[in-house]
């Protein structure tokens, strides 16, 4: 079952892969084989948004053509969106400075044209771009304006909120705090308006960094928690690896390790969901940070480096600073000072071009660190005085106390007590007001080996006393953890043993799930073919069901048609027995009343026979697709005089009136033996239906209709009724005799229909009986 399973799941998996390249694949084609123009250019702005991901390459050379196509015809909104994916493109591939050349020209050429929402959307892109490379005063620039407008061009609530809570982000970290928490609550209150569950998430999560980095870790918490309740009721898996990560650094900062190390399985299970190089730069300073935590710098520093090369690659003087400040420790730890020192001061001057002045000031403190190393007491001093100045003016406490934690440390190497007890003072002050247990627990033990220097033992001995009460907690979870590292100590060689065995188990899986894949592809190939067959049998099954009904109905009119036959030609052949007899008789008797009735009788059959063999011949040649058809122009009206004269004494016997009300200029595009055929049938029927001695009346008129002549043979005879209309153009209908007792064989208007549809046509009847019949049939206009 578990095989049947992944052999689903793989072809699953198979197709959509295939599916999502032949889409591709099929736009490519699409778009080489349009000629330039508006479908053109759509067809390559949606080439390059479906292969972004998978084929950049090809994005962007989708982009560019789209661009330069939309430019030529004048497609103006067209060529700013291809302008700015190709821009979107560079950026990620950290190309920035072109990326800045193409997103000025479509800035440009947005404001030319008036396309103010395309304006927004390239003032976003310009702010973004900055913000890639760290500048986050222009990027605070360009966003703001892109802001403004896009209020005033009323864009959607959710596409305004994260604009909005994306530059809360940006005026964090220029320190900015008070503004950038008013603009993020602004993104929350309309994610929570909309119910938009992701929106939510990310805004609070912003909050909560603004107040990290105010110091204040307990409300950053709150807001953090409240972000990864939110993914979790949405089940958004992004969002709640986000807030993990987030709440455990804010763990650890205020000293809950046990809560921090209970979330750990739950980040390590969802930490892949995140895909971004800045993600794999985090990674390697973490592994940094606990490889130089173990005293081993010389392992750490080759994770750093790790990063440093990822960011370099980036580009952004925000990324390679964060990882020199936290190399820093290492390189001290290595006494390589001097390339710590180098490669601090050329970040800071990057940064110092961009006015990143929170990472820039994270940088001073590190270069005071290595100027401690080098013993360069004075030069630290000057810095961090500096650093804890400006980190006072924004209320970073946990950073103002970190510096002054470090002016503590001068002081008390050069012996300059009186200033090292306030600098351990102002530290404790401002680490309360963090409310971190570490940091107060690190304050108190500052002040208690001050107070130990001066002499002050029962000052020192409440500040160790508190250190210790505060730590208790923190100290017996890191136990913990050292308990738990040692047991992993013991039992490496056990892991090792089982990995082993558990690598041979898998290669004999593998080897077992590749017969089990060959074996279900086989079954699917058979399990495809099986149906295919079917299918076709099913097929031959009913097509052959279909011509059996058909070959019965046919013989069931042939039935009809022999009976029809022998029923209708006995008739007429039965007035020539005896004719010679009579003939022979009345010659000698002198009879010439007796030989003038048996001529009209002779002639009447022979033109009955003649009409019905006809009639028998052309339906016979129908039915085989064998009847002439050579459609040529005809005067209508012509072919109706021709027509009345062939029944004109048959007419006068009955006192029946021909009128020909066709006029003289119409023509029609039809086949003449077809058209005489039709008239001759439908007119013969109109004299035969109406009695003699009524002023009857036989009229053939004609209507145009578009590209069609409509043509109307009516009569003023008996009628029929409903039951007969049904089966009138029917084998089933037996021919009725004429009001002079004249006889038929019922073909006739079976054969007017089938002549009538072969001109791509209709023959329509409407009766009412004892009032007459009207037949009405449309021909090709010629």
């Amino acid at each position: 079952m578990r095989q049947y399973i992944i052999c689903v799941v793989l072809c699953i998996t198979l197709q959509h892969f295939y599916a999502q390249n032949h889409l591709i694949d099929s736009l490519q084609n699409r778009a080489e084989a349009l000629p330039a123009g508006t479908e053109k250019v759509n067809t390559l702005l949606h080439l390059a948004d479906y292969s972004a991901d998978n084929r950049p390459d090809l994005a962007m050379e989708a982009a560019i053509s789209a661009r330069q196509t939309a430019e030529t015809i004048g497609f103006y909104a067209a060529s700013i969106k291809a302008s700015l994916k190709q821009a979107d493109l560079l950026v990620k591939q950290y190309r920035t400075r072109e990326a800045h050349e193409i997103i000025n020209q479509a800035i440009e050429l947005a404001e030319r044209s008036g396309e103010k929402i395309l304006l927004t959307d390239a003032l976003f892109a310009k702010g973004n771009c900055y913000n890639q490379e760290g500048k986050y005063d222009l990027s605070i620039q360009f966003t703001k304006r892109a802001i403004t407008m896009s209020e005033q061009v009323q864009r959607k609530p959710g596409f305004l909120a994260g604009r909005y809570c994306h530059l809360g982000a940006m005026l964090r970290n220029t320190g900015a705090f008070e503004e950038s928490l008013e603009y993020c609550h602004r993104g929350l209150a309309i994610y929570q308006q909309n119910k938009i569950s992701a929106g939510v998430c990310y805004a609070l999560t912003q909050i909560s960094l603004v107040y990290a980095k105010m110091g204040d870790f307990s409300k950053s918490l709150e807001m953090e928690e409240q972000s990864l309740a939110v993914a979790r009721e949405s089940k958004d898996e992004y969002r709640q690896v986000v807030s993990l990560h987030n709440i455990c650094d804010l763990l650890i900062r205020l000293g809950d390790l046990d809560k921090a190390l209970q979330l750990t399985p739950e980040i390590e299970r969802l930490n892949p969901v995140l895909k971004d190089l800045n993600a794999d730069i985090e990674l390697y300073k973490l592994r940094g940070r606990i490889f130089h935590a173990t005293n081993d710098p010389e392992q750490a520093l080759v994770n750093y480096q790790k990063g440093l090369a990822v960011a370099n690659k980036t580009n952004n003087a925000a990324y390679i600073a964060g990882v020199w400040q936290d190399m820093t420790p290492s390189l001290i730890a290595l006494g390589q000072t001097d390339k710590a020192e180098k490669g601090l001061r050329k970040a800071i001057k990057a940064l110092e071009v961009n006015k990143d002045t929170i990472t820039l000031e994270s940088l001073n403190i590190q270069l005071g660190e290595v100027k401690i190393a080098q013993q360069d007491y004075e030069t630290a001093k000057t810095i961090f005085n500096k650093v804890a100045e400006w980190y006072g003016l924004k209320s970073m406490y946990l950073e103002s106390a970190q510096v002054y934690d470090k002016l503590a440390e001068i002081y008390l190497k050069t012996q300059q007590m009186d200033e090292a007890l306030k600098a351990a003072q102002k530290n404790l002050e401002l680490c309360e007001k963090t409310r971190s247990k570490t940091a107060i627990a690190d304050a108190h033990h500052l002040l208690y080996r001050v107070f130990k220097e001066l002499g002050d033992f029962p000052s020192a001995l409440y500040q160790h006393e508190a250190y210790f009460l505060l730590l208790d907690s923190v100290k017996t979870i890191a136990l913990r953890r050292r308990l738990s590292e040692e047991r992993v100590k013991q039992n490496v060689e056990d892991l090792e043993d089982e990995k082993k065995r558990v690598e041979r188990e898998s290669a004999l899986l593998l080897v077992r799930n590749r017969l089990y894949l060959t074996l279900g592809a086989m079954l699917l190939v058979i399990l495809i073919f099986g149906s295919y067959l079917y299918t076709q049998l099913r097929r031959t099954r009913k097509k052959l069901d279909v011509q059996n009904q058909e070959l019965t109905q046919l013989n069931q009119e042939k039935d009809k048609f022999f009976s029809i036959i022998a029923h209708d030609l006995r008739s007429p052949l039965a007035a020539f027995q005896g004719v010679g007899a009579q003939l022979k008789y009345c010659l000698e008797k002198g009879n010439m009343a007796m030989l003038d009735k048996i001529s009209d009788m002779l002639t009447k059959s022979a033109a009955n026979l003649s009409g019905l063999l006809d009639n028998l011949l052309s339906w016979a040649l129908l039915n085989r697709g064998m009847m002439p058809y050579q459609p040529e122009p005809v005067n209508l009206h012509n072919t109706v005089a021709d027509t009345f004269q062939i029944y004109e004494n048959a007419a006068a016997a009955k006192g029946i009136h021909l009128e020909n009300k066709v006029p003289s200029e119409i023509s029609v595009q039809a086949d003449l033996n077809g058209l005489q055929a039709i008239l001759r049938n439908l007119v013969g029927n109109a004299i035969k239906f109406t009695p003699a001695g009524h002023n009857g009346l036989v009229s053939v008129s004609s209507e145009v209709e578009s590209e069609k002549i409509s043509i109307t043979v009516q009569d003023t005879g008996k009628g029929m009724s409903a039951e007969k209309l049904e089966k009138i153009f029917t084998l089933e209908k037996r021919s009725d005799r004429g009001t002079a007792g004249e006889k038929g064989a019922g073909l006739g208007l079976l054969l007017c229909k089938e002549l009538v549809e072969l001109h791509q046509g209709v023959l329509k009847v409407q009766s009412t009986e004892g009032k007459g019949t009207s037949f009405v049939f449309s021909i090709p206009s010629a």
